[in-house]
Formats: C-alpha cells, sequence, structure tokens
C-alpha cells in the first residue's frame, strides 16, 4: 500500500472518504486481488468482443441533470471527466 505510512494519521488532510477507501483496502489479500484482476481481464476480454461489431455506446455522461453552458465552472467541477472512457 503506497500511503501505508501515514493514511492512519487523522491529522493529515485526507478526504474521510478517501481515507476510509485506503484502510479498506488493508484487508484485503494479495492472493485475492490477483485473482480478481484474473476476473476482470476476463471481463475486459468479454466486452471488447461485445463491441466488436459496434461503431459507438451511448451513455449518460453526468451525475447531475444537464446546465446551461453559460453556468459550468469546470475549476470547480470537472464535469468532462465523465465524458471519456477510463484507461485499463
Amino acid at each position: 500500500m503506497v500511503h501505508r505510512a501515514y493514511v492512519e494519521d487523522n491529522a493529515l488532510p485526507i478526504g474521510q472518504w478517501v481515507r476510509g477507501r485506503l484502510l479498506a483496502g488493508k484487508s484485503i489479500l494479495a492472493a485475492d486481488y490477483i485473482e480478481v484482476l484474473t476476473h476482470r481481464r476476463a471481463a475486459c476480454e468479454a466486452w471488447i468482443e461485445w463491441m466488436r461489431d459496434a461503431d459507438a455506446l451511448l451513455t449518460p455522461t453526468l451525475p447531475i441533470a444537464a446546465c446551461r453552458v453559460e453556468e459550468v465552472d469546470e475549476t470547480t467541477t470537472p464535469l468532462a471527466s465523465f465524458t471519456r472512457a477510463p484507461i485499463i
């Protein structure tokens, strides 16, 4: 765990939700993690096969209702992060 040395130090400015996710990871065994990675690889391959003949996948891109373009402030809510596929 990269953050092992300091994640439990409540004096450090780590958000409670981030800290909670990091601490939850401490209970995962390496063997279990490796097994899940194997399943993830198979799921990715199945997804690629399923999408092979598709030209596009249309999905909602924002977790909130649309607002007027003039009201968007990318510095406070980086909404563009919801408009691209994650790196696998």
